[in-house]
């Protein structure tokens, strides 16, 4: 999708483009597309767009187009209250760093395989309502679960490399199938049964091991802490005044590292 498709897709919809709930959604996916051109290079054009929506939603076109509607915000804050995620940062980096997955694993494109029509979209003149239509079917596309566990594991993975708690992203999923029940469209496409959650689980351990490997995580948590005990000497940190800290110094970090660990 272009950028002029991008604005029709969106047509009467309200974009949110300031305020902390914007900052906070564009500080976390820079976090984790940094980590995810510095690994992959897979050489997209990174956009994000918060969409004032109370759906449940959030996705990732392949080619680095974002989307991610504050419902899905007002139920991170949910989980948060009711302390199944102990963090929303960390709730909110699963969700995209799993959205960003599939768009690096190109998974959109191969389940689209058999509509070529839709996938040279970009090149063709068509109305906006077709344009509206073919966005929110992208945006509740059911993947298989093999697309499924491979956007798990890379999304873990950047979540790692972000410096991010990748043991956050079991509590998510599994906060997650408390409320499957209500058949909210995103959560039907993305299922949080007993296999997955093993499966989550064990590659929790993998993410974990490889953060411990990435020399600007350790840096990062050296900084912010330093940084954290100057700012209670004066008044309280917040969870965002942190985020901040620390991805100024995952980026100070990332930049003097040569390569990620392997």
């Amino acid at each position: 999708m272009g950028n002029q498709h991008a604005q029709e897709a969106l047509a009467g919809k309200t974009l949110v483009n300031s305020g902390p709930r914007f900052k906070m959604v564009k500080d976390v996916a820079s976090r984790l597309v940094a980590v995810a051109d510095k690994i992959f290079e897979p050489g997209f054009q990174w956009q994000i767009y918060l969409v004032q929506d109370p759906q449940i939603n959030a996705c990732c076109f392949m080619g680095g187009k974002m989307f991610v509607y504050t419902g899905l915000l007002d139920f991170i804050d949910a989980m948060v209250e009711q302390g199944i995620c102990s963090n929303k940062y960390n709730a909110l980096a699963t969700v995209l760093g799993h959205e960003i997955a599939h768009a690096l694993a190109r998974h959109t494109a191969e389940t689209l395989s058999y509509l070529p029509l839709l996938l040279g979209l970009s090149v063709l003149t068509v109305d906006s309502e077709l344009i509206a239509s073919i966005f929110t079917f992208f945006c509740q596309l059911p993947f298989s679960r093999l697309h499924e566990s491979e956007a798990d594991h890379i999304g873990l993975m950047l979540m790692a490399a972000a410096c991010y708690d990748p043991s956050e992203a079991p509590k998510f999923w599994e906060g997650m199938k408390l409320v499957n029940e209500n058949g909210y469209d995103w959560f039907s496409t993305h299922p949080a049964d007993e296999k997955r959650q093993k499966h989550l689980q064990e590659l929790t351990a993998d993410a974990i091991s490889y953060q411990e490997k990435a020399s600007w995580c350790v840096d990062m948590q050296t900084k912010v802490t330093q940084l954290i005990y100057k700012r209670i000497t004066r008044r309280r940190a917040t969870a965002g005044t942190t985020h901040s800290a620390e991805m100024a110094a995952m980026w100070d970090g990332m930049q003097a590292a040569a390569k990620p660990p392997q």
